[in-house]
């Protein structure tokens, strides 16, 4: 597995199976302890998650990342028929664990289709060339 430094905040995390053998928190730590810089606020909404959704929703994520199309958080829980989480940053903990996973990669920002934010700009998602092809989708395109 190679690693990978996330552009946003230098961390170097590996990619690995998201929702198989390894749990995303193992991720974590690695990064921080790389660059001594800590990652509490993905850390912490990580550790304090609810497996159920959790788990449900990181599927649901890996399912969509296989297509090739971009999407956002809203995306996923409308195709999904996904439940909100305890907290709506569980939401950016989630992507950002699949995205030091190397599961999906951030291609730009729109504003939201969720009805509860007004339109305010929402990252949004590809699954990455490595994971597409582990899954043996390679192909997709744009939204």
């Amino acid at each position: 597995m190679r690693a990978r430094r996330s552009p946003a905040t230098g961390a170097v995390g590996r990619a690995s199976e998201v929702s198989g053998q390894q749990d995303l928190l193992s991720i974590l730590p690695d990064a921080a302890d790389k660059n001594g810089q800590a990652t509490r606020g993905v850390t912490t909404a990580a550790e304090r998650r609810d497996r159920f959704w959790w788990d449900g929703a990181m599927r649901a994520v890996e399912t969509m990342a296989a297509t090739g199309r971009q999407f956002s958080a809203y995306d996923v829980a409308e195709a999904f028929g996904l439940p909100d989480p305890d907290h709506p940053n569980r939401w950016g903990a989630l992507l950002s664990c699949a995205a030091r996973a190397e599961v999906v990669e951030c291609v730009g920002a729109a504003p939201s289709r969720r009805p509860s934010v007004e339109g305010s700009l929402a990252r949004v998602w590809r699954g990455t060339a490595a994971f597409r092809a582990s899954r043996g989708s390679v192909g997709g395109g744009a939204r």
